[in-house]
């Protein structure tokens, strides 16, 4: 018998169905907040294929594949996560709200500022996920890893205590090394609920940076953007879920191939704006008039903290 739920994802009411062979992933589902049927207006649909692939067509995502239920293999957790946040935003988008998913990390520092820690397309940004990690087992407070929601009509981010923290070997040997964080196993990737950390999920802040890392270089550095030039990256980091959604081979999770660890493709300010809406170039430009944007070069992840950033 066909397993069907009514569930809040990100900002849109989805209806998710599954054939009786994936009804395990049920204990999956159950963790995101259930709405109303009439509510509804958007349907994920899992189904069984030999071949792994997805469509979307206009309210209606479909995702296939032989093992979909199997979260033991390490690239379904985050390839589903993946798929429902981007479809929400995507849902978001063409109704006309004034929502952004953005490729990036926010958490919470010693200060009580909301930190965005994001991508800005470019090969070399990396450490979005440790970066919020370092500022995290300071402050004990986290907002979200990844899938960053973002509302223009107030500038507030929208923390999510279901995504997980996608923890990577090379994090792990990191914190085991500087903070004496131990994991069962080092060499595979690990989710861990900001909980598990022992963090408090903060749900709704204003957004007070935002930050586009460049880790392993032989100094720190940190510049504050231009208008121009944070302008674009704001755009890539908000436009880049959506983007890779609907261009898989641009991506390093691959949910057609079965991978999470394929090395990104560069992302361009072009592909990005022209998803964009264009009602929502003059929201853009407002935010980063309100909040500074930064790019940062750092030599350990441990001095992040201790970074000096100029005053606005």
């Amino acid at each position: 018998m066909e397993y069907c739920t009514n569930l809040k994802i990100g900002k849109e009411n989805i209806k998710i169905k599954l054939p009786p062979c994936f009804c395990q992933l049920a204990p999956f589902l159950e963790q995101f907040k259930k709405v109303w049927p009439k509510s509804v207006d958007n349907i994920i649909t899992l189904q069984f294929d030999t071949r792994r692939h997805f469509e979307i067509a206009e309210n209606q995502l479909n995702i296939s594949g032989p093992d979909l239920s199997n979260l033991e293999k390490i690239y379904n957790l985050p390839t589903l996560y993946q798929l429902f946040y981007r479809f929400s935003a995507l849902r978001s988008l063409n109704k006309g709200k004034k929502l952004l998913l953005l490729h990036g990390s926010t958490v919470i520092n010693q200060e009580g500022e909301a930190i965005l820690i994001g991508d800005d397309g470019n090969s070399g940004c990396s450490g979005k996920t440790l970066l919020s990690l370092e500022l995290a087992l300071r402050s004990k407070k986290y907002c979200v890893d990844e899938f960053t929601f973002f509302d223009l009509n107030n500038l507030k981010i929208i923390g999510d205590e279901v995504i997980p923290i996608h923890i990577r070997p090379i994090v792990k040997n990191h914190l085991l090394a500087y903070h004496r964080l131990s994991f069962s196993n080092k060499n595979i990737d690990s989710y861990l609920v900001p909980k598990d950390l022992d963090f408090q999920v903060i749900k709704s802040t204003n957004l007070n940076k935002i930050i586009y890392p460049y880790l392993n270089k032989s100094y720190n550095k940190v510049i504050k953007l231009k208008e121009d030039e944070a302008y674009k990256c704001f755009i890539i980091c908000g436009m880049g879920h959506i983007v890779k959604m609907l261009n898989p081979k641009l991506d390093r999770t691959r949910f057609d191939e079965g991978s999470d660890n394929i090395t990104p493709k560069a992302i361009s300010f072009s592909m990005c704006q022209k998803m964009l809406p264009k009602k929502l170039e003059g929201e853009i430009k407002k935010v980063i008039r309100a909040i500074p944007s930064y790019r940062i070069y750092i030599k350990s992840p441990c001095g992040f903290s201790k970074l000096n950033f100029p005053r606005v």
